[in-house]
């Protein structure tokens, strides 16, 4: 570093150094100067601000009151369903229970179901051998009726022909009894 027209460096850095100090003496001058003038304006303002800030503040508090109540009835409502639900799974064993023992009645009613149904098949097969047998009754009971009717026609033709004297003359000249 060389020395120029105006002196040496060493005095231009000092210079340079000291412009630094005096401009950031004034920038703390115009600072204090601003704070001064601000609390001036603060005092005046501050109250109002305050206020406004007081009142933003009441106005979010009471927000979150309401919500938070709101919030607060909503836990109370789900607790009493929680509560109830709890109370409904008490029971929830013995519906299991009584849900088995129905799946149990179900499969025994059905095979009871089978049962009756096979035995009302047998019965209508035993009502139409009963009807056949019904049938074939009515048949031997006409032709019963038809050997009785034939068999008194043949004892009236044979009492017809005992009573007749050429039977009684043939039974007197053979020598056998009529009856």
């Amino acid at each position: 570093m060389t020395a120029t027209q105006d002196g040496s460096l060493l005095s231009r850095l000092t210079n340079a150094t000291n412009c630094d100090a005096i401009a950031e003496i004034g920038t703390r001058r115009k600072t204090a100067d601003l704070t001064l003038h601000e609390r001036a304006l603060n005092t005046d303002t501050r109250e109002a601000i305050t206020e406004e800030s007081v009142g933003k503040l009441i106005e979010q508090l009471t927000l979150s009151s309401d919500r938070l109540q709101g919030a607060m009835h909503r836990i109370g409502f789900l607790e009493s369903q929680i509560e109830s639900m709890e109370g409904q799974l008490s029971f929830l064993p013995d519906f299991r229970a009584k849900a088995a023992r129905c799946i149990v009645l179900e499969k025994e009613n059905q095979e009871l179901k089978a049962v009756i149904e096979h035995r009302n098949l047998q019965l209508l097969k035993r009502e139409r051998l009963l009807d056949e047998r019904n049938q074939q009754l009515s048949i031997l009971e006409k032709i019963l009726a038809a050997y009785k009717k034939h068999l008194s026609m043949v004892e009236a033709d044979l009492s017809r022909l005992e009573n007749s004297s050429w039977v009684r003359f043939c039974a007197w000249f053979t020598g056998s009894p009529l009856k």
